[in-house]
């Protein structure tokens, strides 16, 4: 099938010399001094191949000369049931041969959709499916905008894209119809097609791009640009696009099959794969818009960028139903729609936790400042003018896609942290003492054990412990490695590790199990970080404890109504010097002796709006803690519950506390 389109008027004799040479005779008009129209209808042309160029033609003349084998027949006057019929009728009488020739006036693009009657011809002809269809449609459309408008016209794409130059653009495209230098030129266009392609070529005769412009990466960049987004929007929607000729011939292939469309943008483009672009491939799309053309326009331009994954509605309620059904990562909204408007469903999207977080790119032909103003305040991710530029578009929507894939990635890796994070806390939680643990030091040894501990985040650097050695002794210690959380929290479970290990007979003499620790811990803590420690010894046989501390707050120790004494713990903290030697201290352990141990977090964090309460707020938080409640159990939970009500959260630090009382 082969269709040429020229101007009205005159015809140059170069170009009638073409037709001939091709077996095709175009008669001009009525200016052509030789034959008049009312000669043309007396002559017998029965076996003339023919086509006729006259602002004089109607349907009504066409259908009168229907059964006559002319080549074509189609002028400004005539309506594109003509050309559809002219096509059917074409195919009945010339079924061997595989082209047609119509010749057509500039302005007749603009009373008829040639593009549509081509199509419908294919679709016919092809049993094309409704996707393919709009495709061809749509691609033969800009390929004729292409040649009429940018080529021969050479009227640039800036004057469609905005609506307050639609006006300059009328009046510039009506004047230059009338200019024969630049409304005297034909544009061509053939097609071929066999069981699995079609093939379409369309060639103008435009000045083209200058020689220096670059169109691999970009066809519009001559001073006077005379291509759009007609050529990226063929290319998209494409199997195949190649660009000759500066840009005067453009050629394109559709698959028939069911193939998986290929890439045909990057092969526009001639441009090498990426491998730092993000793979869009798994992202879903829903596109609500009730123009099917544009329907199917935006899914092939989601194809190139590797879309294909696409869900589309014809309105509002549907494209909410389809939200639900089908959680898009982004959503394109036409404004204008049926039943529900793009503002509605942009409120019903905005009020539902579900779906206010899916971005939502906003289609429209309204390029105001109120309308973008209006669409924003709906709720809005972006934006995009109709006619859509297929560049701005393949932008706009990556950007967002791209920030959706981020988001789900750090979300998934939240998750997994967060996963790995609560095994830790468990197993964190499972190196401390248990109930049970802290039950079976009280039956053995009569001592009342109770304990706190919340760390600043899910996992911390405190750790503490209870250790039976024989049936009259007992070791337990309170740790607190600098810093806080997984740091910290992996220091705790070395440290774990070591006191399984060690020699139980070392903790008989607590400052050489301090020594033994901080050798150990030495080896294994990055630089920098260290450990204050509290290890004692409890022998209930002889009501004694023996201690060694390594920078520990200095514990309280105190019998029933009498006065607080602080441990002395100044021990250099573990892990900081080699061989350090530490000092071994007794007290009594008779029945009646309370001994408190904690974190540095209870006296440095902030502490009702100051910046902490210190050793001294503390101690009187202790004091009046015992007035109030007698119990180990109830006062770790009054000075615990005091600490967290009136403290930062998160926690500044990990907290901990050990109340010991001897039964």
């Amino acid at each position: 099938m082969a269709i040429y389109i020229t101007s009205d008027g005159t015809v140059p004799v170069s170009f009638l010399k073409k037709f001939i040479r091709e077996g095709i005779f175009l008669w001009p008009n009525e200016q052509t001094p030789v034959f008049s129209l009312e000669a043309f209808e007396k002559e017998d042309f029965s076996q003339s191949r023919l086509i006729l160029f006259s602002n004089e033609i109607t349907d009504e003349k066409l259908k009168n000369w229907g059964m006559v084998p002319f080549r074509g027949l189609v002028d400004a006057n005539a309506q594109e049931s003509s050309i559809s019929s002219f096509l059917t009728y074409e195919e009945k009488k010339t079924k061997k041969e595989e082209r047609a020739a119509i010749l057509i006036t500039c302005p007749f693009i603009y009373n008829c959709d040639i593009a549509l009657a081509i199509a419908e011809y294919l679709k016919k002809h092809l049993n094309l499916s409704s996707d393919q269809f709009m495709s061809i449609h749509l691609a033969v459309h800009e390929a004729l905008v292409n040649g009429l408008i940018h080529g021969n016209l050479e009227i640039g794409s800036e004057y469609r894209q905005s609506l307050s130059m639609l006006a300059e653009y009328g009046t510039l495209l009506e004047k230059r119809l009338k200019d024969p230098a630049y409304a005297k030129k034909s544009v061509l266009i053939k097609a071929k097609w066999n069981k699995s392609w079609l093939d379409v070529k369309i060639k103008d005769e435009g000045a083209g791009y200058a020689v220096n412009d670059n169109l691999s990466s970009c066809p519009v960049k001559s001073s006077k640009p005379k291509s759009g987004r007609g050529l990226f929007m063929i290319a998209g929607i494409a199997d195949s696009c190649t660009i000759d000729d500066f840009g005067r011939e453009i050629k394109f292939s559709f698959s028939l099959s069911d193939k998986k469309r290929g890439s045909a943008y990057r092969s526009f483009r001639q441009e090498k794969k990426d491998e730092s672009a993000s793979d869009l491939s798994g992202c879903k799309v829903l596109v609500i818009e009730d123009n099917k053309s544009n329907q199917i326009m935006i899914q092939r331009l989601l194809n190139v960028i590797g879309i294909h994954s696409i869900k589309t509605a014809e309105d509002g309620l549907e494209g909410l139903e389809k939200v639900k059904k089908f959680n898009p990562d982004l959503i394109i909204l036409d404004i204008t729609m049926p039943r529900m408007d793009g503002y509605e469903v942009l409120s019903m999207l905005k009020s539902e936790e579900e779906t206010k977080d899916i971005p939502v790119l906003i289609e429209t032909a309204s390029d105001t400042r109120e309308a973008r103003d209006k669409t924003f305040s709906a709720g809005a991710t972006d934006f995009i003018t109709k006619p859509i530029n297929p560049l701005e578009f393949f932008s706009r929507v990556k950007v967002h896609l791209e920030n959706k894939l981020l988001v789900s990635k750090l979300e998934k890796q939240l998750k997994n942290i967060k996963r790995e994070l609560k095994a830790a806390h468990e197993m964190q939680e499972g190196i401390l003492p248990s109930k049970e643990a802290l039950q079976s030091i009280f039956d053995v040894y009569h001592v009342n054990v109770q304990t706190f501990f919340k760390s600043s985040s899910e996992i911390g650097g405190d750790a503490y412990d209870f250790i039976p050695l024989t049936e009259d002794k007992f070791a337990f210690y309170i740790c607190d490695f600098s810093g806080h959380g997984v740091s910290a929290a992996l220091n705790t479970f070395r440290l774990d590790a070591l006191i399984h290990q060690m020699d139980l007979n070392l903790f008989l003499n607590p400052n050489e199990a301090l020594s033994y620790l901080n050798n150990q811990l030495i080896k294994l803590l990055p630089r920098g970080q260290f450990a204050t420690f509290f290890l004692g010894l409890i022998d209930v046989k002889n009501e004694t404890l023996k201690y060694s501390g390594a920078g520990i707050p200095r514990p309280f120790y105190w019998m029933e109504k009498e006065e607080f004494h602080l441990i002395d713990t100044s021990g250099l903290p573990l892990g900081i010097k080699h061989n350090t030697s530490y000092e071994v201290a007794r007290l009594p352990f008779v029945k009646g002796i309370k001994l408190l141990l904690f974190s540095d977090s209870f006296i440095e964090s902030p502490y009702q709006g100051e910046d902490s309460m210190g050793m001294d707020g503390f101690q009187k938080l202790l004091y009046s803690t015992l007035k109030e409640e007698k119990t180990c159990k109830n006062v770790v939970a009054k000075i615990s519950s005091d600490f967290l009500k009136n403290t930062q959260s998160p926690l500044f630090d990990d907290a901990t506390l050990l109340f010991m009382e001897r039964k």
